[in-house]
C-alpha cells in the first residue's frame, strides 16, 4: 500500500467512523435506543413504521463507503481504469443525494409520532458529529466554550431502559461569523458579559474547559456570588463598581515566566512583568479593560498573560493528516494566549485585554516521489508545498483582527493530453472570508485548434460553505452553494499565414479589474497593438467605473517630405483617470514612458506595461484623459526616430508631452553612435510650473556606455523656481527640487563592467543664484582582495555680476584594502577670482600609518571693485508701485464660494469691483517689506533701506509675494548654494482679519404647494398642501443647490469622515528662529522671523548690538529647534 493511498484510506476510514452509527445502530433492536438517545423516544412498533427510510439510509451508507473504497483501490493499481473511477465518483455523489433524501423521508414519516420528529435529520447529524468529535479529548469542550456547540443533558427515567439518559448536541457553526463580525455582542449573548453579568453562563463552560486540561477546578453555583475555585486563584463577579470578573490570586507569582507541563508536546506558560503578591485582585471589566490592585503599592508596568503552547521538542511538525514522509498537512506550533499590557498609576495598574491564537509553519505537502498511487501517477517525482500561517485574535483596543495567509492555494502541474486539448495544471483553493469558507477547483486548459492556440487559466467550479442561523442550511447546520468559476485569464495566439499575433484577457472579479491586450501583425506590413483596463470598483472599494485604452498601429513608412516619414499612429483614452505627473517624471528615468509610446512585445511585457499605465494614470473620478500619439522617422532607413504623444488631462489645467528619441549612426545593425532618450515635459497652470525631464537609456558610443539625465523647472506659482540641469548639481547645492535628487551625471564608461572600471562624468546647472559645472574621471580595479582607486575632477561655481567664480579641484590615487588606504596620494585645491585671485590647497602622501601633508594659501591681483555702479532710490519705485492700480486686487477669501452667479457689470476703467464677500488687497513686487536690503538687483541703494506699508484704522493682514533673496542681500558663495532661491516675504496689505465672511440673518419661510389633478377633459383644483420640511430637504438634495460643489463638500464632513482640515494660521509666525549654538535657547528678546532671509537680517541686527555673540548664535528652522530640544 503506497503512502499516497494511506492518506486517502485514512480519509475513508474517518468517513466510515463518522457514519458507523448509521449502519450499526439503525438496526433492530438497537434502533429504539438510537432514537431515545436523541430525545425522540419511540416504541418498537413506531420504529417499525419507519423501516423504509431507515433501511434506505443504512443501505446507501454502506454503498457509499464501498464506492469510496473501490475508488481508492482502483487509483492504486498500476494501470487504473479512469473510466471506472469516474463512474464510481458520480455514483458516490448520487449516493450522498439519496442519503439526504432518505433523511427528509424519515422526518416526514415520523411526523406525528413525536413532537420533535421534525428535528430527526438535524439531531442525527449533530449526534454523528458529536460522537465523532468526543473521541478527540477536549475538542467538544473547546467548541462549546466558544458557542459553536450546545449540549443539553436529559435524565428522563433512569429505571426505564426505553428512556435512557441522553445528551442533545446542537452545533451552530454560524457563531464563527458572529465572533468575527461582532465579538462583543457574541460575548453578551453567550456569557451574559454586560451590566447583568453574574457568572452563571461563563463559569460552567469555563469549568469544563479547565477540567479537560487536567487542572483541579470547582464551580460553586450555591455560593453568593457564584464562584469558580482553582488551586491558585478564585473567580467571582465583581461586587461593586464597574461590572466584570474579579480574580483573586491565592499564591505569589514571581517576575518572569512560569511553565506548567500539560503533556509531552503541550505546556501552559504564565508571564509576569513584575512580582504579583498574594491576595492581588485582578478585575476584567465588561468593557475589556483590566485592573490589577495589589495589597500594597508596587509597580505593575509591563505585560502579563498566559498562553497554551503546542510545540514539539526537538522541533518537529504536527501531522494533521497524511504520512510524515509522504503527502500531508502539518503545522509547526500553535499558541492560544490571553494577555494585557498594564500601566501603573495611583495604586492600580490598568490595561486592555487581548485574546489571540497563532498557528505557525503550516504546510500542505503533495509528494509524488514515492509509490505508484494516484498522486504518484499525475505528479511523478514532484513535490509541491503550500505554506500558510495564521493569527486570529480579538482585542478591546483593536477589535477582531486577522493576519497571515487567510487563503490556501495549491497548484498541481498535470500536463494531461486529451487529443487537441491538454490540462496543464489544477489549482485547489480554500479561504476563510466573512464567516464563510469558499472552496474552488480550477484548471488551466490549453487547446490547439489549427492555426489558433488558446489558453484558459483557472476555470472550474466554486463551492461556498456557510453556516446559516437555526441550522437552516441544505446540509443541516451547513449551507453548500456550488457554482461556475469563470477563468482568471484567457490567452490566444494565431499563426495563420500572413496574420500572426495574440491576445490576453485577465479577469479579477474580487478586485473588479479586467485587463486585455492584443497584438496582430499582417504580413509584416501592418502591426496593431491594443491594451485595455476596465475597473468596476474604485480604490476605496465603492462601486464605480474607470476605463483606460491604449491603441497603436505601426506600418510601412509613409513619406511626408524633406526626408521625414510617418511610421505609426496611436492614442490613449482614459475615463475617470487622471495624469500623475510625479510618476511620469519618475518614468522618464526608469524607462516607464516606453509603456505608453508604441510598447514592444505587448503580450510578453503585459505585466510591466499594465503596472506602468496604472501608475501614470490613477483612477480619479471626474477626470478624462486623451492622448494622441505619432511615430516619425528621418532618413531611409530611418537614422532618427521620434515617438511622441500629447496628453490632455481634462479638466485639470495642464498640458503634457512625452516622447522617445532615437539617433543611430550609421545603421541600426552596426551602430557607431546610438543615442536613445526618454523625455517628458509639461505646463501645469494650476501649480504654476513648466517642467521638462530627459534621460539617456541603452546608449553607446562605439562600445562605450552613455548615461545621464537632464531637467528644467520654471515655477511662477506658490513656489518660485528656475532650474536647468544637465547631469545634476554642485555637491554643495542644497535647494535641489525633491523630484530632481539623484539625477545621473552625463557620463561615458570607457571600460565595460564594474571591474576594472573607468568612468568620465560631467554636469552643468543654472539657477537663479548661480551657474554650476563640474567633471570627474574615476578609475577602479580590484584583484586578490586589493583595489586601486583613482580620481580627478573639479566643481565650479560662477557668479555673473559681479564676475566671480570658485573652482574646487581634486585628484587622488590609492592602493586600498576595501576602503582602507594602504598607500596613496591626494590633492585638493580651491581657486577663486579674478579680483583678487585666491588659491589654497593641500597635498597629502600616505603610506601605511604615516602621512605627510603640504598646504598652500596665496592671494594676488587687484582688490575687488564695488560692482554696484548705480544708486537706486527704492522708495520712489515703491510709491509708484502702490499707486499702480494693477497692484490692487479684489478677491474672494480662500474658503468662500460665490454661491450664486452675478451678471456682468460695466466697470469704469480706473475702478475696481469688489464682491460683497470679497477682500481688498494691495501687493507690490518691487522690494520685500520689513527687510533691510543691502542692494537692489545689481545696484546700490540710496536713501531708506527698510520699508513698511501701514493702514489707518482698518483691520488688515500682511500680503506676501515670492522674492529672490539674492537681489536684495549680498550673499557669499556658500550662501548662494545653501540659501533658498525664493522666499515668501511681506509685500503689502490685505484689508481683512481672516478668511471668514459675514451674512445676514437667515429667514425661515413656510413653503406651500398648490395641488391639482390633471385629467383628460377637466382640471380639479385640490387646494394647498404644506410640504413637510423633511420632504423639502430631500428634494433640495437633488436640485441645483444640493448638487453644487459647495453643498456636496459640506455634506461630506460627517461623523464617519476625516477630521476637518485646520488651516495653520501660524504658518508665517516664527518659522525661523535665532538661537544660541550651545543649547538652542533664544538669542534675544525678539528671536523669531517668518522667513529665512528675515531671520538672517535679525541675526545681523543682534550682532551689531552685541558683537561679542559672533559665532555663538545661529539661524534654525523652528522644527529643527523643537527636534533639537526634544533630543
Amino acid at each position: 500500500m503506497s503512502e499516497q493511498r494511506d492518506t486517502l484510506a485514512a480519509v475513508a476510514a474517518e468517513l466510515s467512523k463518522l457514519m458507523e452509527p448509521l449502519r450499526n445502530d439503525l438496526v433492530a433492536p438497537r434502533d429504539v435506543g438510537f432514537f431515545a438517545e436523541m430525545g425522540i423516544p419511540l416504541t418498537a412498533g413506531q420504529v417499525a413504521t419507519l423501516s423504509g427510510p431507515i433501511t434506505t439510509i443504512v443501505d446507501k451508507t454502506e454503498e457509499l463507503i464501498t464506492l469510496v473504497t473501490n475508488i481508492i483501490k482502483e487509483i492504486d493499481k498500476e494501470d487504473p481504469d479512469w473510466g471506472s473511477v469516474g463512474t464510481d465518483a458520480i455514483l458516490a455523489t448520487v449516493k450522498v443525494g439519496e442519503i439526504v433524501s432518505a433523511f427528509d423521508a424519515l422526518a416526514t414519516a415520523a411526523n406525528g409520532l413525536h413532537p420533535d420528529a421534525g428535528q430527526i435529520a438535524e439531531r442525527i447529524f449533530n449526534k454523528l458529529l458529536g460522537n465523532y468529535l468526543d473521541a478527540i479529548r477536549g475538542l467538544n469542550d473547546a467548541v462549546e466554550f466558544f458557542g459553536l456547540l450546545d449540549r443539553t443533558d436529559f435524565d428522563v427515567d433512569p429505571a426505564d431502559p426505553d428512556n435512557p439518559p441522553y445528551t442533545i448536541y446542537s452545533y451552530n457553526f454560524n457563531a464563527i461569523g458572529d465572533w468575527v463580525s461582532d465579538p462583543a455582542a457574541k460575548a453578551v449573548s453567550l456569557y451574559g458579559w454586560d451590566s447583568s453579568f453574574d457568572g452563571s453562563k461563563l463559569f460552567p463552560r469555563l469549568e469544563k474547559l479547565i477540567a479537560m486540561s487536567g487542572l483541579p477546578v470547582f464551580y460553586d453555583d450555591t455560593a453568593t456570588p457564584k464562584r469558580l475555585d482553582m488551586v491558585l486563584l478564585e473567580m467571582v463577579p465583581t461586587a461593586s463598581g464597574v461590572v466584570g470578573l474579579a480574580i483573586r490570586l491565592k499564591d505569589e507569582f514571581s517576575t518572569g515566566t512560569i511553565t506548567i507541563p500539560l503533556g509531552p508536546d503541550a505546556k501552559l506558560e504564565v508571564e509576569a512583568a513584575a512580582n504579583i503578591p498574594l491576595n492581588t485582585d485582578l478585575t476584567i471589566r465588561t468593557d475589556g479593560s483590566v485592573t490589577f490592585t495589589p495589597p500594597s503599592v508596587s509597580s505593575f508596568d509591563g505585560t502579563f498573560g498566559a498562553r497554551l503552547i503546542l510545540k514539539k521538542d526537538p522541533p518537529a511538525p504536527f501531522i494533521i493528516f497524511g504520512q510524515a514522509t509522504g503527502s500531508r498537512m502539518e503545522f509547526g506550533d500553535f499558541t492560544l494566549g490571553v494577555n494585557t499590557r498594564l500601566s501603573f498609576s495611583g495604586g492600580t495598574a490598568n490595561g486592555q485585554l487581548d485574546l489571540s491564537g497563532t498557528l505557525n509553519d503550516g504546510k500542505v505537502i503533495i509528494d509524488g516521489r514515492k509509490g505508484d498511487g494516484f498522486i504518484g501517477k499525475i505528479l511523478p517525482g514532484t513535490v509541491i508545498e503550500a505554506d500558510f500561517s495564521m493569527l486570529m485574535g480579538v482585542s478591546t483596543e483593536r477589535g477582531f483582527y486577522f493576519s497571515g495567509s487567510s487563503a490556501l492555494e495549491v497548484r498541481l502541474p498535470l500536463h494531461i493530453e486529451l487529443g487537441p486539448i491538454s490540462i496543464e495544471a489544477l489549482t485547489l483553493a480554500a479561504a476563510l472570508r466573512d464567516g464563510k469558507i469558499p472552496l474552488s477547483i480550477g484548471a488551466d486548459i490549453k487547446a490547439l485548434l489549427g492555426p489558433l492556440q488558446a489558453v484558459v487559466q483557472n476555470m472550474g467550479v466554486t463551492a461556498t460553505l456557510s453556516f446559516p442561523p437555526g441550522n437552516s442550511g441544505n446540509l443541516g447546520a451547513a449551507q453548500l452553494d456550488i457554482g461556475f468559476k469563470p477563468p482568471n485569464g484567457v490567452g490566444l495566439r494565431v499563426q495563420a499565414g500572413p496574420i500572426t499575433g495574440g491576445g490576453f484577457l485577465s479577469l479579477d472579479y474580487d478586485k473588479g479589474e479586467y485587463i486585455g491586450a492584443l497584438e496582430l501583425s499582417f504580413k509584416g506590413v501592418f502591426t496593431l497593438k491594443a491594451i485595455g483596463i476596465i475597473n468596476t470598483k474604485m480604490p476605496d472599494g465603492s462601486k464605480g467605473f474607470a476605463l483606460l485604452i491604449l491603441v497603436t498601429a505601426e506600418f510601412t513608412p509613409i513619406q511626408l517630405g524633406y526626408g521625414f516619414v510617418l511610421i505609426g499612429v496611436g492614442g490613449l483614452l482614459g475615463l475617470n483617470r487622471s495624469l500623475d505627473s510625479e510618476a511620469l517624471r519618475l518614468g522618464v528615468r526608469t524607462g516607464g514612458v516606453s509603456s505608453i509610446l508604441f510598447p514592444p512585445d505587448v503580450i510578453g511585457n503585459i505585466t510591466r506595461i499594465v503596472s506602468d499605465l496604472k501608475a501614470f494614470f490613477p483612477i480619479t473620478k471626474g477626470h478624462f484623459i486623451v492622448a494622441p500619439m505619432g511615430k516619425l522617422g528621418w532618413g531611409s532607413p530611418a537614422i532618427i526616430t521620434l515617438e511622441i504623444g500629447i496628453i490632455l488631462d481634462i479638466p485639470a489645467p495642464q498640458l503634457t508631452i512625452i516622447g522617445v528619441l532615437r539617433f543611430i549612426l550609421p545603421t541600426e545593425d552596426a551602430p557607431v553612435l546610438k543615442l536613445q532618450v526618454n523625455f517628458a515635459g509639461g505646463i501645469d497652470f494650476d501649480e504654476g510650473l513648466i517642467w521638462f525631464d530627459a534621460s539617456l537609456f541603452d546608449s553607446t558610443l562605439l562600445v562605450f556606455v552613455l548615461t545621464g539625465d537632464m531637467a528644467l523647472r520654471i515655477g511662477w506659482g506658490a513656489q518660485k523656481l528656475f532650474v536647468i540641469s544637465v547631469g545634476g548639481f554642485h555637491p554643495a547645492f542644497k535647494e535641489i527640487p525633491p523630484d530632481l535628487t539623484g539625477m545621473k551625471r552625463i557620463g561615458i564608461a570607457l571600460l565595460s563592467g564594474e571591474n576594472p572600471r573607468l568612468m568620465a562624468q560631467t554636469y552643468f546647472a543654472l539657477t537663479s543664484n548661480s551657474l554650476q559645472s563640474g567633471a570627474k574621471v574615476e578609475l577602479y580595479a580590484e584583484a586578490a582582495g586589493f583595489n586601486i582607486y583613482g580620481f580627478l575632477g573639479y566643481d565650479l561655481l560662477v557668479q555673473f555680476i559681479p564676475l566671480h567664480f570658485v573652482a574646487n579641484l581634486y585628484a587622488g590615487l590609492a592602493l586600498r584594502k576595501g576602503t582602507d588606504v594602504i598607500a596613496g596620494i591626494d590633492v585638493s585645491a580651491e581657486l577663486s577670482g579674478p579680483t583678487p585671485w585666491h588659491a589654497k590647497g593641500d597635498a597629502r602622501l600616505k603610506i601605511l600609518f604615516f602621512s605627510i601633508s603640504v598646504g598652500f594659501d596665496e592671494t594676488w591681483g587687484d582688490d575687488p571693485v564695488d560692482p554696484l555702479l548705480e544708486a537706486i532710490n527704492v522708495l520712489d519705485r515703491l510709491e509708484e508701485a502702490i499707486k499702480d492700480g494693477r497692484n490692487w486686487i479684489a478677491e474672494l477669501p480662500t474658503n468662500v464660494s460665490q454661491t450664486v452667479t452675478l451678471r456682468e457689470t460695466a466697470v469704469p476703467q480706473d475702478a475696481l469691483l469688489l464682491h460683497p464677500f470679497g477682500v481688498l488687497s494691495v501687493s507690490q513686487k518691487v522690494t520685500p517689506l520689513g527687510l533691510a536690503i543691502q542692494q537692489f538687483s545689481n545696484n546700490s541703494v540710496t536713501g531708506d533701506t527698510t520699508f513698511a506699508i501701514t493702514s489707518a484704522g482698518t483691520d488688515s493682514q500682511p500680503a506676501r509675494e515670492e522674492f529672490a533673496v539674492g537681489n536684495f542681500l549680498k550673499l557669499s558663495d556658500s550662501e548662494k548654494l545653501s540659501r533658498k532661491s525664493f522666499e515668501s516675504m511681506p509685500s503689502g496689505l490685505r484689508f481683512a482679519t481672516g478668511d471668514a465672511s459675514s451674512t445676514g440673518a437667515n429667514v425661515v419661510r413656510d413653503v406651500d404647494y398648490e395641488m391639482s389633478y390633471v385629467h383628460r377633459k377637466q382640471t380639479f383644483p385640490a387646494g394647498s398642501w404644506a410640504l413637510p420640511k423633511v420632504f423639502l430637504d430631500m428634494m433640495f438634495l437633488g436640485g441645483s443647490v444640493g448638487t453644487n460643489e459647495l453643498s456636496v463638500a459640506a455634506r461630506k464632513s460627517g461623523g464617519n469622515g476625516p477630521a476637518a482640515v485646520v488651516v495653520n494660521t501660524d504658518a508665517h509666525q516664527g518659522a525661523y528662529q535665532v538661537v544660541t549654538v550651545k543649547d538652542f535657547s533664544p538669542a534675544a528678546t525678539k528671536y523669531t522671523a517668518a522667513t529665512q532671509a528675515e531671520a538672517y537680517a535679525l541675526r545681523n541686527e543682534i550682532l551689531r548690538d552685541h558683537p561679542e555673540l559672533a559665532g555663538e548664535i545661529q539661524v534654525m528652522a523652528r522644527h529643527e529647534v523643537e527636534m533639537a530640544g526634544a533630543a
